[in-house]
Parts: structure tokens; C-alpha cells; sequence
């Protein structure tokens, strides 16, 4: 099961990079006070509403899904702080697997459950 949080039938790509304009609306609208606030100190965090926040929309349609999702967020806090848990963890598991690559099966775990 995928959860596409910003696009109905596609994953955000965490790699798109800043637009050229990017560090004068920060400085001009000081938006780096409200990309912490949003971040509570977390750095991936940080950087994705840097990229989602500067990266214009203006498709009606995914901005109504973006507004539906929220919705939901913001009704189920529990639930959406256990997801972004469990996926921290598997990012972070990932990076620290060296030998993820190189056979079919896992020789580390991460923190059993």
C-alpha cells in the first residue's frame, strides 16, 4: 500500500531541487522562521517544506487533495506521527544496512517491534 500524502497517484519527489529564487523569499518573507516551527528540528523535515512550500502548485485538482489529506492529518494526529515513525526508522535502516545490495536477504535488523 502506498500513502501519497501530496499527489493523488504519485509520491512527492524529495530530490526536486529549490527554484533559483529560492534564498530571496526566504530572506524576504523569513520563512525559515516558519520551516522550523514546521520541522520541530528535524533536518529531512526541514528541507521538505523548503521544497514543498517553494515549488509553486497551481493545479485546483492536487491543491483539493492536498487540502483533503490534511484534513485527515489533522483528525488522526496519533496515527500520522506512528507513520512518520516507522518510516524514519526504514530510511534510517536503509542507510545503515551496507550489505542491502549485495544479497537477497537482510543480515541486519533494525529495533524489533
Amino acid at each position: 500500500m502506498k500513502a501519497f500524502l501530496m499527489y493523488k497517484d504519485h509520491n512527492f519527489d524529495s530530490a526536486v531541487q529549490l527554484p533559483a529564487n529560492a534564498q530571496s523569499l526566504i530572506q524576504d518573507l523569513e520563512l525559515n522562521s516558519l520551516f522550523t516551527v514546521m520541522a520541530d528540528n528535524d533536518k529531512f523535515l526541514f528541507e521538505i517544506a523548503q521544497k514543498v512550500i517553494l515549488n509553486s502548485l497551481l493545479d485546483k485538482t492536487t491543491i483539493i487533495y492536498r487540502q483533503t489529506v490534511l484534513t485527515d492529518c489533522l483528525k488522526n494526529p496519533a496515527v500520522i506521527k506512528t507513520i512518520y515513525d516507522l518510516s524514519i526508522e526504514a530510511i534510517e535502516c536503509e542507510k545503515n544496512n551496507i550489505y542491502g545490495g549485495l544479497i537477497n536477504t537482510p543480515v541486519r535488523y533494525c529495533t524489533e517491534r
